[in-house]
């Protein structure tokens, strides 16, 4: 037996000097190949077969080793492999030749081995304060990786060991941050998305809304988990994020900022996001993921709207205090940062803001667009307050704090319109007002958006007052529903609901069905086959989602054109309703059934037009949605409802 482990130990040796043997050969080459051609090298994946063959598996080899054994003597054999690859790295990279002025790092080979090999002597430093060192002290490898970004700032690489590094430090904001900057990097692969979406899961493991708390790490974590939720797609339903959303903007109100940075990453990383829903959502064919990333979009952006809009109003409050440009605080130009990401996002993107508009007003009518107004009235008095010295057409200086930014496709646009050096020396104050001041005045001077004007008598800007708006759109309405009355009374006697004389059936449509069949609506009122209720809540929804253009606000531009034109004209077949006829909310279902706020108005005015129709001796009522959630409630409240499919051949009856 002696003999026979005496064997297989001269084996076992013999097969591990075999290894280092094949290691060094294969080193060797590979080294050689890097210097005679680093194109070739780099096109081949040269460097990433000598990583992985010379060290990396030699790393993870004695790692295991020590794991099981605890052995000093694998300890010291692992430390003197780090050292080595340490000594290799260091070396290649003084020995390189490459143009250290070139503009695209990709187009030089030695430059693109230097960067790589920056990566790795930060894997090294890694390996050796996890396994080695007994202080953790991390400064080494991160400092190797922000090295590799400052050279390759569109590589990705870095930015995702800089996430690894922030989970050994246990430091949630910047695993998100770091993840997300590695995907928003121009160059990314699928492994940084499933790297934060299984850091995620311990936030999203056991869904619930955050409880009211004034604790500001309570507000970090849970914004963290709202973006879990949002990242892992349609995991959750849209009411429950609705209700999270609420609740989390809730507690914004009650929370100072205590750590500004970890704000500016939360600002930031929820930036990504939106830009990718955006980027998704153009390569996208399916029409249910194109709403839902555009519902996801509304979600994020609001979040992002209340952050930046609390800290408007504190560096509202600072300059109300009298203090010049030259006074402010560092605390405001920390308060300013996320306001001056957020809006140089939107400079290149401010489509986006159309989008929030009009898909919020999908998930609840005007509310989205309530919140947009309050963060423009927020916004609009800064800039007044700095028009004497802020640029009205946006700085284009590039300040030290857009450093991190620079390599993001979501702001790839705007840095490469500002061909400006990067400085530490320009005044970050007067540059973010710029950009402030450059962003609303585009606002004000863009027909598409009508809340943000300028006034010229008193030289400022002014947002439009919303229920001034509500008043003019109710007025409009109404002067649609009564205007060349040719038989008032009949009218009157149809709007009242009086269909006791009428054997036709009743619908109440939603708001989709104008938007996606308003062909088969135009059918039906060609034959006059049946009676259909136009809601109020449908009315303000078009008028909401007319302006822009993607293909939802085109549909809604043509529905509310043909809608304006047909009900100038009382016919027995069409009924806009009338914002009294409605049931009141505690008659409905007695309190028994939850109804969500989006979908009150349009249950509602059903509940109120049944109630009418069931008056009538014959003919038959029902609201028609392909809303499966609306269904649901609907039939809760005894309220017959027909999928739009299912209705159509219905309503080309003759």
């Amino acid at each position: 037996m002696e003999r026979d482990l005496h064997s297989k130990s001269k084996e076992t040796q013999s097969l591990i000097q075999e290894k280092k043997l094949n290691r060094n050969r294969i080193l060797e080459l590979c080294e050689d190949i890097i210097r005679l051609d680093a194109g070739y090298a780099i096109h081949k994946r040269v460097d990433d077969t000598l990583w992985n063959a010379c060290f990396y598996s030699r790393f993870e080899e004695l790692k295991s080793d020590f794991k099981k054994s605890k052995s000093e003597i694998t300890l010291l054999q692992l430390q003197g492999e780090l050292d080595r690859a340490n000594s290799f790295f260091k070396m290649l990279i003084l020995d390189l030749t490459f143009d250290k002025d070139v503009k695209n790092v990709s187009n030089d080979p030695g430059l693109m081995i230097a960067y790589k090999s920056l990566i790795y002597l930060g894997d090294v430093a890694r390996y050796r304060t996890a396994y080695i060192t007994p202080i953790k002290n991390w400064t080494e490898s991160w400092n190797w990786y922000e090295k590799a970004y400052e050279l390759y700032p569109t590589g990705g690489k870095p930015h995702a060991q800089l996430a690894l590094l922030s989970v050994y430090k246990m430091n949630d904001i910047d695993v998100l941050y770091y993840n997300c900057l590695s995907i928003g990097n121009s160059e990314t692969s699928p492994v940084q998305r499933n790297n934060l979406d299984h850091f995620l899961l311990k936030y999203t493991s056991n869904p619930s809304v955050p409880v009211s708390n004034d604790n500001f790490a309570y507000f970090i974590d849970s914004s963290i988990t709202f973006f879990g939720f949002l990242f892992k797609f349609n995991t959750v339903g849209t009411e429950f994020l609705l209700e999270y959303l609420t609740n989390l903007e809730g507690n914004l109100k009650q929370i100072q900022f205590q750590d500004l940075t970890k704000v500016l990453k939360l600002v930031t990383s929820f930036v990504i996001f939106v830009h990718d829903c955006e980027m998704l959502f153009e390569s996208s064919n399916q029409s249910i993921e194109k709403q839902l990333l555009r519902h996801y979009q509304v979600l994020a952006f609001s979040l992002l709207l209340s952050i930046t809009k609390e800290c408007a109003i504190y560096v509202n409050s600072q300059l109300e205090n009298g203090d010049t440009i030259e006074d402010l605080a560092d605390t405001v130009i920390e308060h300013l940062l996320p306001i001056s990401v957020l809006v140089t996002w939107l400079s290149n993107y401010v489509r986006i803001i159309n989008s929030f508009i009009s898909y919020g007003a999908m998930l609840r009518p005007k509310e989205f667009e309530n919140k947009l107004h309050e963060w423009a009235n927020s916004i609009v008095p800064i800039v007044n307050k700095v028009s004497s010295f802020a640029d009205m057409d946006g700085g284009n200086e590039i300040i030290s704090a857009d450093a991190l930014l620079i390599s993001l496709s979501a702001f790839k646009d705007y840095y490469n319109s500002n061909s400006k050096i990067l400085s530490s020396n320009t005044d970050s104050a007067i540059t973010i007002f710029s950009r402030m001041s450059g962003f609303i005045k585009r606002l004000s001077e863009d027909e598409k958006f009508n809340f943000i004007i300028f006034n010229s008598q008193e030289g400022q800007y002014i947002v439009r007052d919303n229920s001034t708006k509500r008043k003019e759109l109710q007025k409009m309405m109404k002067a649609l529903a009564t205007e060349k009355l040719k038989d008032e009374v009949k009218t009157l006697e149809i709007q009242q609901g009086n269909f006791s004389n009428l054997d036709l059936p009743v619908y109440v449509l939603d708001l989709n069905c104008f938007l996606n069949i308003l062909n088969t609506v135009k059918s039906w009122l060609m034959s006059k086959s049946c009676i259909i209720i136009v809601p109020y809540d449908v009315l303000q929804s078009l008028d909401t989602l007319k302006n822009g253009e993607e293909r939802i606000n085109i549909c809604a531009r043509d529905a509310i054109r043909y809608l304006d034109q047909r009900l100038r004209y009382p016919s027995i077949n069409l009924i806009g309703q009338n914002p009294e006829e409605q049931t009141p909310m505690n008659d409905i279902g007695n309190g028994t059934v939850f109804i969500p706020r989006a979908y009150l108005s349009i249950l509602q005015c059903s509940h109120y037009f049944k109630s009418k129709s069931d008056e009538r001796i014959s003919g038959e009522f029902a609201m028609v949605t392909d809303n499966p959630e609306l269904t649901i409630i609907a039939e809760d409240l005894h309220i017959p409802v027909i999928q739009m499919e299912s209705w159509k051949p219905k309503s080309r009856r003759t």
